[in-house]
């Protein structure tokens, strides 16, 4: 949406900029660099919010959930649907729940006028629309990545790092829409996102995406560091894998995990090799008379001889 509050004043509440200037003891052209996106003060936002009747300096939020009573049920229900496993939401919830819906909103999504109380969803006859679908997909995805980098950072000492997994952090919700798209797209057309936008907004973030984890790994190679795991995982696979794959990697031996990416993959390489020979084995067996497994036995270069 990204609409100026001071366009939004003069639209909707019947004040010329001269007015608003007026009222907040500056000039007007004050006010035409705020409507040009000059920095405001928190001081006079709550002022310029207080004109506006607005509950919430985002703009973008207060236009979608229209009246306090109603921002705090769609909090109401996303805490319901993210539950326990969200530490993010629980941590920064004023922050990360407008920033759901505003990225839906701007996606071209029909965000529903009013948000289904608790007791609503409780209730056994409570039917999930498509949007219900398309919030727990996401809080589901998002949970994953906050523990997965939670998980990456604590592995070591990363603080000439940090800058950089914050950034891929900062993605996170990019990261959990991609996953709802390869997941669940249909869920997400059905609330009236168009097929052409979502493909844009998702080739933009892996993007974005692949261009932070590239600049990760290379300061790893400036610092000398190991590159332990393959990071595209959490854009190329969906976030149930990458789930197991945290799961799976607890209960792994240690000294695999201090190994780099490339020397695992290594000895994932020769442990196929391993299992495809003894595959082989098992069908040249089965496919062999006993009297040739005779002959391979006192002979084994009879049978290349026979052949």
């Amino acid at each position: 949406m990204a609409i100026n509050i001071i366009e939004y004043i003069t639209k909707n509440k019947g004040l010329k900029q001269q007015d608003i200037a007026e009222k907040l003891g500056v000039t007007t052209g004050q006010i035409s660099k705020w409507k040009k996106g000059e920095y405001i003060s928190a001081d006079r936002r709550r002022e310029l919010n207080k004109l506006g009747d607005l509950f919430s300096d985002n703009l973008d939020w207060t236009l979608i959930s229209k009246t306090k009573e109603n921002a705090d049920a769609w909090f109401a229900y996303i805490n319901w649907y993210s539950d326990e496993y969200n530490r993010e939401i629980e941590d920064e919830g004023d922050f990360f729940i407008p920033y759901i819906f505003t990225c839906l909103s701007d996606l071209g999504a029909k965000i529903p006028d009013k948000a289904p109380s608790v007791s609503e969803m409780n209730s056994d006859n409570y039917e999930l629309t498509s949007f219900d679908s398309v919030i727990t997909d996401l809080l589901y995805s998002y949970a994953i990545l906050v523990q997965w980098n939670d998980k990456i950072i604590s592995e070591r000492d990363f603080d000439d790092l940090w800058d950089y997994f914050c950034e891929i952090a900062s993605n996170a919700l990019n990261v959990a829409m991609i996953n709802v798209s390869m997941v669940g797209k249909s869920n997400l057309l059905a609330i009236g996102i168009k097929e052409n936008i979502l493909d844009q907004y998702i080739n933009k973030s892996k993007k974005n995406i692949r261009r932070c984890i590239k600049n990760l790994l290379l300061e790893f190679n400036k610092n000398g560091l190991p590159i332990t795991r393959d990071y595209y995982l959490i854009i190329d696979q969906d976030t149930e894998w990458l789930d197991d794959e945290m799961m799976f990697s607890s209960n792994r031996n240690n000294i695999l995990e201090h190994l780099s990416y490339a020397d695992r993959n290594l000895l994932e390489t020769q442990k196929y090799g391993i299992e495809l020979l003894e595959s082989l084995n098992r069908k040249v067996d089965t496919l062999l008379s006993e009297e040739n497994k005779k002959k391979l036995r006192d002979d084994p270069d009879v049978l290349m001889e026979d052949s």
